[in-house]
């Protein structure tokens, strides 16, 4: 059967890598920032190493490339068991797009924090600390959002490790979906049937418990009469809801959806029992945002300026967790977890040998 969860589980060790990639990023980025930081020339010193930061970036990103690729040929593995390359190629190709683009987002980045630093001393009475503050500030900033962060081609804003994930655990689940079409052709049939993971989400709901054809035969719905598997002899009803093409189109399975397929096998398989959540699903959202939130502030204690700023940033961290703490057991009834790998910069998982 094919499981969200178990796509989304298989694509966190990716976003571990480049979650970890950032970290290095932002900690080089930090340090050369800092550098000589009271001088009169500093601007037009730091400014000239826009180019080198993000050439720094790239190799970053770079020297994981091979552990990037053996974990993407992993994940599809995991779930498919089909020809690999078939989904692993595309993925890691898209992965190389994000990396240009994430590169050049911590080049903008670090161009953004020099202005924001050079204008603090170009007036009387201006002093290193006013600089150390300003170029803090922007550098929070770029951080609220990764500071790889970009925006893709719809305006939306992603994180480095967040988009990675997403299209990480979308190709996963394009590859599970194909193998369990496959498993239900090569058996001879033609049925699917749609049920909801933990927490089912709004977009899916009209589709949970429904039947679905892999081909083109239910189109815009249909009723038809089939063999009852099991039965020789006996036919049966069965009402489908219209293509597993159609579905698709209409949002189920879109990214970050949870719900599931599984071979339906007329007169033996019954209708699973769907239990809309709505506020199990805004509930795990929030978790999702307040995890987030705590990792940006990991990312900004490492890229802490100066004592007060690490001091202030390791505050809001903790203002942070409190709040996931706070939510966690105010929703423990609709099945929300704390789970703190997902609050760290690694998303809890060892990253070696890049």
């Amino acid at each position: 059967m094919a499981d969200r969860g178990r796509a989304s589980e298989v694509a966190q060790r990716l976003a571990a890598l480049y979650a970890h990639a950032e970290a290095l990023i932002t900690g080089s980025i930090a340090a050369r920032l800092v550098r000589g930081i009271a001088s009169g020339d500093w601007a037009a010193r730091r400014m000239v190493e826009v180019g080198a930061v993000r050439r720094e970036a790239e190799t970053v990103l770079a020297r994981q490339r091979p552990a990037v690729d053996v974990e993407v040929r992993r994940m599809i593995g995991t779930v498919y068991r089909g020809d690999v390359s078939r989904y692993a190629a595309p993925l890691s190709e898209r992965l190389r797009g994000v990396e240009r683009r994430a590169a050049q987002a911590a080049a903008e980045a670090y161009r953004g924090a020099v202005l924001a630093g050079g204008l603090q001393l170009t007036g009387t009475g201006q002093t290193e600390l006013g600089r150390r503050r300003g170029v803090q500030r922007a550098l929070n900033q770029a951080m609220e959002q990764g500071i790889t962060g970009f925006i893709d081609r719809r305006g939306r804003r992603w994180s480095l490790a967040g988009y990675v994930e997403m299209a990480a655990a979308t190709a996963a689940h394009e590859a599970q979906i194909a193998g369990e079409v496959a498993a239900v052709r090569a058996a001879g049939g033609v049925l699917v049937i749609v049920s909801a993971g933990p927490q089912e989400c709004e977009r899916c709901r009209r589709w949970m418990g429904k039947v679905l054809t892999v081909d083109a035969t239910g189109q815009g719905g249909a009723v038809l009469v089939m063999p009852a598997e099991g039965t020789p002899g006996r036919m049966v009803t069965v009402r489908v809801a219209g293509s597993l093409a159609e579905a698709r189109a209409a949002g189920l399975f879109h990214p970050r959806c949870r719900c599931r397929i599984g071979r339906y096998r007329p007169g033996l398989t019954g209708r699973p029992v769907t239990r809309p959540d709505p506020e199990g699903q805004k509930a795990r959202d929030r978790l999702r945002a307040l995890e987030r939130r705590v990792r940006e502030l990991r990312q900004r204690e490492a890229a802490a300026l100066d004592g007060p700023a690490l001091a202030a940033a390791r505050e809001a961290r903790k203002t942070a967790q409190a709040r996931v703490r706070e939510h966690v057991a105010s929703s423990q009834a609709l099945g929300i977890r704390r789970d703190t790998r997902r609050e760290s910069l690694n998303l809890g998982l060892r990253v070696s040998g890049v």
